[in-house]
């Protein structure tokens, strides 16, 4: 009755008592206590892929490791269906840094079952109980740390601090917010006006998603964005952009375009191209006034699914823009591989000007030509003063 069939480490009931109890005894003896929460990365997966019964032979793996690498007198047990905790009473930092160590050279070597080979992932969430925190307080604070370590992209060790908790508490508001704007219409457009180089003549506008919580403060998109991808949400928003710009923009001058930013989320169902096609048949908007923005990292992901689309795309009469260019990994070969219709520079580069030095001018210079000569237009961010 206190022991997982499975695993053979303590179940839930008899592990939450077992650290009752420690934390009781604590407040006698005094000393800390180090947790540790164990999260097995992506185990549906493995269980889709290799099946329950190699699932079964990992999470057992993981068991035997976690018991083996922790001191005789420490307490394992499995939380969840993938989730394990570790208790070290009486334990100093460095000792708690030692087993954690153990535990991830233990976890990092490839294990082979008789259906498959795995070299296991986990997170683990670390935290050193002080005096005066009771068991579910010290239990929440590796919770959260753990947390963290899935939000980092798995694989790795968080250790608990204060500054976590904030930042939780920011994300789950934030989360929030996207979860009920997307349900309540609280996400809405500004269009950034482009103009032509003469600084004149207006060309077209970008798209900027902006939204609001409950209590009327605006989020940044460089928040509200990432919340939105890791909760797979990004989609349902991102085609309502689509939808809404193109609607809006149908009634603009016909030499008007209107530029729209796609995430690497949306291209990962396969559904992206139907969804531009609806929204363009429903706005009545022409093609090619539609300008769709991508990003580099998003090609270094996937770059033959995203090759596809991107294809696809310009079939329906699309014009797609490599943005941020030359701020991260750039790959001249993008250029030629995937026939970009224009490249947006990065307003830091504009920024650089004014340090007034002859290699920032040459930098920028160059991609203007770069662009010019592969018959590309170019955007250059950054351009709002007289100056």
């Amino acid at each position: 009755s206190r022991f997982d069939a499975l695993t053979r480490v303590l179940n839930r009931g008899a592990l939450t008592r077992a650290v009752g109890d420690a934390f009781e005894d604590r407040e006698r003896h005094g000393g800390e206590i180090g947790l540790l929460f164990v999260d097995l990365d992506h185990f549906k997966d493995i269980n889709d892929e290799h099946g329950h019964q190699c699932g079964d032979m990992l999470l057992a793996h993981i068991a035997a490791v976690l018991v083996q690498s922790s001191r005789d007198n420490d307490i394992v047990g499995r939380f969840g269906g993938d989730e394990f905790v570790v208790m070290m009473p009486r334990i100093t930092e460095s000792g708690l840094r030692a087993i954690t160590s153990r535990i991830q050279d233990a976890l990092h070597s490839e294990v082979t079952f008789s259906t498959a080979s795995l070299r296991p992932s986990v997170s683990i969430g670390a935290h050193l109980s002080p005096p005066g925190e009771t068991h579910l307080q010290a239990l929440q604070c590796a919770d959260v740390a753990v947390y963290e370590a899935k939000a980092r992209g798995r694989g790795c060790l968080v250790t608990y601090t204060a500054a976590l908790e904030k930042a939780l508490r920011r994300r789950k508001f934030v989360h929030q917010a996207v979860a009920t704007g997307l349900a309540r219409g609280g996400f809405s457009l500004r269009y950034q006006p482009v103009y032509a180089q003469d600084g004149t003549k207006l060309v077209g506008f970008e798209a900027l998603l902006r939204l609001e919580a409950e209590n009327g403060i605006a989020i940044s998109p460089t928040e509200f964005i990432p919340v939105a991808e890791r909760a797979s949400m990004i989609e349902q928003i991102g085609a309502w952009t689509l939808r809404e710009a193109m609607k809006t923009a149908a009634d603009w001058p016909e030499h008007l375009f209107v530029a729209i930013n796609l995430s690497a989320e949306q291209f990962k169902s396969g559904a992206l191209v139907g969804t531009v096609e609806q929204a363009l048949a429903s706005s009545g908007l022409d093609p090619r006034r539609l300008e769709l923005e991508v990003t580099e990292s998003l090609l270094i992901e996937d770059e033959n699914l995203v090759g596809r689309q991107i294809a696809a795309l310009k079939a329906l009469g699309t014009h797609i823009a490599l943005d941020d260019f030359g701020t991260g990994y750039s790959s001249l070969g993008y250029l030629w591989k995937f026939e970009f219709d224009k490249l947006k520079v990065d307003r830091i580069f504009v920024e650089s000007l004014e340090f007034n030095q002859p290699k920032y001018s040459r930098i920028l210079a160059t991609i203007l030509m770069l662009g010019q000569e592969l018959g590309m237009a170019v955007t250059v961010e950054g351009i709002e003063t007289e100056d």
